[in-house]
């Protein structure tokens, strides 16, 4: 199990939006795939950088109240920390208007302004590491999350779009991490 004491969550600043929760309505246009970036990479690395558009429904149009979003999560979350902070390795900040929650080996975050959530991703915690996670409390979150408000995971890192309307698509994924 994890060190419930510890109520505080770090994660590094490069994971922001990386695996994102986002309206249905951003499903991509022109492709299925996520693969449509065009990166030169090199042995000294990535010689160009790719930009995501902008999503056509950003999360804080549907007006999600955050003390609703809250009551959801805390319905599977194995706990809530106190505060988050991000950053790099030696460099890290509280982040202010962010709340998150853990779930087995993950963290569901989310950012507000005037009591409206404007943006949700998901990251890996260390803290949160356990023994053969079945991650049931996750998945029950996301399929909630997913019902409620006809929402998709993206993840940017695997190249991914999970439909969190079916519990067999977010089983089959949070099985693969």
């Amino acid at each position: 199990m994890f060190n419930k004491k510890e109520k505080d969550l770090f994660y590094h600043e490069d994971d922001y939006l990386q695996v994102e929760i986002i309206s249905k309505s951003n499903v991509f246009e022109q492709s299925k795939t996520l693969s449509d970036i065009n990166y030169d990479f090199s042995e000294y690395g990535f010689s160009n950088i790719g930009f995501r558009k902008a999503k056509k429904k950003p999360t804080s149009s549907l007006n999600i109240n955050v003390n609703e979003f809250k009551e959801y999560l805390k319905k599977y979350s194995l706990i809530k920390f106190n505060k988050t902070y991000s950053g790099y390795s030696s460099n890290s900040a509280p982040k202010e208007n962010t709340i998150s929650y853990g779930f087995e080996d993950y963290a569901i975050l989310f950012d507000y302004k005037k009591e409206v959530v404007q943006n949700i991703w998901i990251v890996f915690s260390p803290k949160l590491k356990m023994p053969f996670p079945s991650y049931s409390n996750l998945s029950k979150a996301l399929y909630l999350i997913g019902n409620k408000y006809d929402m998709i995971l993206v993840d940017w890192n695997e190249e991914r779009m999970i439909n969190l309307k079916s519990k067999k698509d977010i089983e089959n994924y949070l099985n693969e991490l």
